[in-house]
């Protein structure tokens, strides 16, 4: 089992790569059009070539991935690799320089060591900007020299490192090494005093696992795809025709259009100039056309010159008199209710217009039949028009013009919890090509995907299945254990216990033990009150202390039944209204320079102060372990004979599982895995590590394997292992 010791070593090398990025990206080691071009590496005092030869200093080596030898093996017998954004480096030396995944050593990512010193900073939040990870701001904070600018320049433009002057570019790659070099000897030694080694070790354990990962990606079944394609573009022309049919064909570009369909009241009432009492008039212009001016003024004097001018001479030839002056009326509108500021005024435009952008339309309350009517639409426009843009143009590309396998990137510093994050790796799509049009790059990521467009994705070959183990009612477990609340540690404890009918029954007024018995009666209303709860029922465990009446009911039930969680959540919140800090068991710190309670006792941080503790532990800490054990106990079962090369591949995680390619024929070995890895494995690391007993609730894992990913005709199991080992089926 691995320390924190392992980061704490002078046996090292520190690695910076250049490569040549003719795919048009930054550089990927899964587009074959990419290469490398300069390594620059350097050798810790504590190197056995060091100790051999003598301070070498900083070494250069002009070659592609064929021809890094020498660096491979300096990277074998070292006891540390130390690199800023290590899983690119690791990408490029496993998928094609040869260095096997279980003979790459410990990582010392500077990026990581970065991001875990910020806490959640780096992200940035409503009151504080994000700050960069980058290398020269990671060098700059300490004094350190800045890059090359040129260089720099040259580069973050997007020019290909193969046209730009190779000494120059090595010169960039050597200071890289140099800068990375101090920048980690710095980090290193403010993550011991400050007990966050064992922190950074986690993040560092997953980052080969990703590397390797991404470049094996995922692929889509094209018989599903293009029958969901047909779908969504048959529903799309369905919901556009019932817009058209709600707004008159209003045009959407046109904020003035928008705001009085939106705004103005259903029935035509007459338009008032700006002093409210003024009538407006329409009055043609020279073109003929009608404009809106107010009656008196400089304006329409003129106007009314000309047209009377222009009705004296008509009268002469003959025509009729008529009265060109039109009272305007307002068009008819679904007279929503403008949004307000805290204070009571309009949130309005900087130019006083009323606002129109989709953010201003997705908090519009609708009340009245017409409002529901023209929200409902578009809540279900807007969700079929994203799976498209989102979604299935890119599947479609991806199944016509990639046999159906694609990429998408793991990100370890995006998020202010520390759990991962996905984007996609863009593709440029041939059948998109439009004569005239620009056809951009698409890419589709790997999480928070539709639920429904999980069973798009299949496995390789016939003979295999896509599994997938996920942290059984993880962050609920980790609730119960951080807080040690009696009554959550019994209902997790209690296989009969349902959450989601405990919050619905809170949220009717109805006593949990009676709608237990109609639940479990098949009362298909209680059923369907038990499905509506879901989206409710851990909100109050993040945070949540706003909502409708029967989510504050909810909330003040929660409130009661966890009163422990309530009490500890609440110690965290006070905590950082103090230090602006809050340092966890396990050596995780957030930080929020910016708390303030208001007058009104309102804390502008409470939220995430519930939040990251929980999502933090549980998917930052937890699954990086288990995704990471998992990693190894695949190898291990490799080496054994218990199953071939090849028959288990990591795919994706996803929060809090992972997503697995697996043969058939070791589905048994992959369980067994999967329940050592999500559980066992953890509570060692959690003693090991971080000194950290997970002893009042058992950690569970849950199991998903068929033909497709999460289908619903797939095989489940669900169980709880105890420190002890006791399995415990669950499903």
């Amino acid at each position: 089992m691995i320390t924190s010791s392992a980061l704490d070593t002078d046996n090292y090398v520190v690695l910076d790569f250049e490569t040549d990025t003719s795919h048009g990206d930054y550089g990927h080691p899964v587009h074959p059009d990419n290469g490398l071009l300069l390594a620059c590496y350097k050798h810790g005092p504590g190197h056995p070539w060091t100790k051999a030869w003598g301070e070498t200093g900083t070494l250069e080596l002009w070659a592609d991935e064929y021809g890094m030898g020498s660096l491979v093996q300096a990277i074998e017998d070292s006891d540390l690799l130390v690199c800023h954004n290590a899983k690119y480096e690791l990408g490029w030396l496993i998928r094609r320089c040869g260095l096997g995944n279980r003979r790459v050593p410990p990582i010392f990512c500077t990026k990581l060591g970065e991001y875990v010193l910020m806490g959640n900073l780096a992200a940035g939040d409503d009151l504080n900007a994000p700050r960069s990870t980058s290398l020269d701001d990671c060098a700059q904070r300490r004094g350190m020299p800045p890059k090359d600018p040129v260089v720099d320049m040259m580069i973050k433009h997007g020019i290909n490192p193969v046209r730009i002057p190779k000494t120059w570019l090595e010169g960039r790659c050597r200071q890289d090494v140099d800068t990375t070099e101090r920048v980690f000897l710095e980090q290193r030694e403010e993550l011991r005093r400050t007990n966050r080694l064992g922190v950074l070790l986690t993040r560092t354990i997953l980052t080969p696992v990703l590397a390797e990962m991404e470049c094996v990606g995922m692929k889509l079944d094209a018989g599903r795809v293009q029958t969901a394609y047909d779908e969504h573009v048959q529903l799309l022309a369905q919901y556009e025709q019932e817009m058209t049919g709600i707004t008159g064909g209003i045009n959407w570009k046109s904020g003035t259009q928008v705001a009085e369909f939106l705004y103005n009241p259903p029935k035509p009432q007459p338009k008032f100039a700006p002093d409210a009492i003024t009538p407006i008039w329409l009055v043609p212009n020279r073109n003929g056309k009608l404009v809106e001016v107010p009656e008196g003024s400089v304006q329409y004097n003129k106007l009314l010159v000309a047209l009377e001018s222009k009705i004296a001479k008509n009268q002469e030839d003959g025509s009729p008199a008529s009265d060109h002056r039109i009272r305007a009326m307002t068009s008819p509108g679904l007279g929503f209710a403008e949004l307000q500021k805290w204070n009571g005024e309009l949130k309005r435009t900087a130019g006083g217009k009323p606002m129109t952008d989709q953010k201003t339309l997705d908090k519009l309350v609708a009340r009245t039949a017409k409002q529901r009517t023209f929200v409902g639409c578009r809540k279900r426009l807007g969700k079929v028009s994203a799976a498209l843009t989102k979604s299935l143009y890119f599947y479609q590309g991806v199944c016509k013009e990639h046999d159906g396998v694609f990429h998408a990137e793991i990100n370890q510093t995006k998020t202010a919890t520390h759990r991962t994050s996905s984007t996609g790796i863009p593709l440029i799509f041939k059948m998109y090509e439009r004569e005239g049009e620009d056809n951009g790059p698409k890419s589709a990521q790997f999480q928070n995907l539709p639920n429904a467009f999980k069973p798009l994705f299949c496995a390789r070959d016939k003979d295999r299945l896509v599994a997938e183990a996920d942290g059984s009612q993880l962050e609920f477990r980790v609730a119960g254990q951080v807080s040690r609340d009696t009554q959550m540690v019994e209902d997790i404890l209690n296989p009969e216990f349902d959450a989601h009918c405990t919050s619905a029954a809170a949220m009717k007024g109805i006593p949990y033990a009676d709608f237990m018995v109609e639940f479990k009666a098949g009362n298909p209303q209680y059923v369907g009150w038990r499905k509506a709860a879901k989206p409710d029922t851990f909100g109050p465990l993040y945070g949540k202390q706003f909502g409708s009446p029967e989510q504050l009911r909810w909330i003040e039930e929660f409130r009661r039944r966890y009163a422990g969680f309530y009490a500890y959540s609440e110690s965290n919140v006070h905590k950082v209204l103090a230090d602006g800090v809050l340092a966890l068991p396990w050596g995780m710190r957030y930080y929020w320079p910016h708390a303030k309670i208001s007058s009104s006792g309102y804390i502008n941080c409470s939220t995430a102060v519930y939040n990251y503790p929980i999502q933090g532990f549980a998917t930052a800490e937890i699954i990086p372990i288990a995704v990471a054990s998992f990693k190894q106990r695949i190898a291990e079962a490799e080496d054994s004979g218990a199953i071939k090369p090849g028959a288990v591949v990591i795919l994706n995680t996803v929060h809090d599982s992972v997503v697995c390619d697996i043969a058939a024929s070791a589905l048994d070995v992959w369980k067994d895995i999967a329940r050592n890895s999500f559980t066992l494995d953890v509570y060692t690391y959690l003693r090991n590590v971080y000194k950290y007993d997970f002893d009042l609730v058992p950690l569970g894992v849950g199991m998903n394997y068929g033909t497709h990913w999460a289908d619903d005709a797939n095989a489940e199991e669900e169980w709880d292992v105890y420190p002890t080992g006791q399995l415990v089926k669950r499903k």
